[in-house]
């Protein structure tokens, strides 16, 4: 490898569960230092239950329900500001609650809450989160940089599910994290997050952390995607109704765009389509059970002896057979029905 060549990462992406407390936390970080030699890149979600209750606080701002208000952010700031360790995460947290609070006070003062200013406040999840993952990162000895995905990841002013612009946001990512990448920085970068062109903060919907892990692997020419989750992998059923359901050790794209369709809940496919489209490998791990294989989806499959692979279903559909001699042939008739 020349000096001057970027090395080839792996990209670890961690879901709010893996992010939930301390202890998840630190597990998470020492995940990542096993895996120094890999040139890790380190994409964080909120921690778990802080994008709704941002969320429902934003809403009762709008309601100019202070009492919900006031208790929500106490919350908010317990989860954060117990889990900090060093003087200078917490005083982070404490500039980053003023500005969310101001935020807030906004909404309940204009009653107005906009698909723009909501995206603002849900941004604060995993620019959180970061820090705390930053600092225990450094305390196992790792160096490691922060990185707020709003310098590098552009998109349109969709808010809520905005669309990136891959021609500005691929060079963006090798210019900003190859440095760190060469000289065996761990760069730890917000997931979910990105900006306009005009530096206003859009979010990426659901699943927009794997979303940002996806960009990530593809612009940096990955190794492999890892996405941590708290589930051994993509399983052959829902492992709360079959009791003996047992995790897949590989599923195509396609396999697992139908299995989230029908209720699987594991990742969003739309968000891995551009690491599959380049054929990085993405894997489905579990933080609380790591020496499990976990589920790699690729781009095609090959075939097994098994010809069903999992069973997936939705709740709450109703079928409904219609039979009549007047449907055949007359225009119309179906649309109508």
């Amino acid at each position: 490898m020349s000096s001057k060549s970027i090395p080839q990462p792996i990209v670890m992406k961690f879901g709010g569960t893996s992010l939930k407390d301390s202890d998840r936390i630190q597990n998470a970080a020492q995940l990542v230092s096993e895996r120094k030699n890999q040139h890790p890149v380190v994409v964080t979600s909120a921690m778990s239950g802080v994008t709704s209750k941002l969320i429902e606080t934003a809403e009762a701002a709008l309601e100019k329900n202070k009492t919900i208000v006031s208790e929500n952010l106490a919350w908010l700031h317990k989860v954060h500001f117990t889990t900090a360790k060093t003087p200078e995460v917490q005083k982070e947290i404490t500039r980053l609650f003023q500005k969310l609070e101001e935020h807030f006070t906004g909404v309940e003062m204009l009653g107005e809450l906009t698909p723009r200013t909501l995206d603002i406040i849900c941004s604060f999840g995993e620019r959180l989160s970061s820090w705390l993952m930053l600092e225990t990162l450094q305390s196992l000895g790792l160096s490691a940089e922060r990185f707020d995905s709003r310098e590098f990841v552009r998109t349109n002013n969709q808010f809520g599910s905005a669309e990136i612009s891959w021609d500005f946001t691929c060079p963006q990512i090798k210019k900003t994290l190859g440095p760190a990448l060469k000289k065996g920085i761990v760069p730890v970068i917000t997931g979910y997050i990105a900006a306009t062109e005009d530096g206003q903060t859009t979010t990426l919907g659901r699943g927009g952390s794997d979303y940002s892990a996806s960009l990530c692997g593809v612009c940096l020419d990955a190794t492999e995607i890892q996405i941590w989750t708290d589930v051994d992998g993509m399983m052959t059923a829902d492992p709360r109704v079959i009791k003996n359901a047992k995790p897949l050790s590989q599923i195509s794209f396609q396999e697992a765009a139908e299995l989230a369709y029908f209720g699987a809940k594991v990742l969003h496919p739309k968000t891995i389509q551009p690491a599959i489209d380049a054929e990085i490998p993405v894997k489905i791990l579990n933080t609380q059970n790591p020496t499990a294989s976990g589920t790699t989806i690729i781009k095609d499959s090959p075939q097994t002896k098994n010809s069903i692979k999992a069973i997936a279903f939705k709740k709450g559909i109703s079928v409904i057979n219609i039979c009549s001699s007047r449907m055949l042939g007359p225009y119309g008739f179906l649309s109508k029905i």
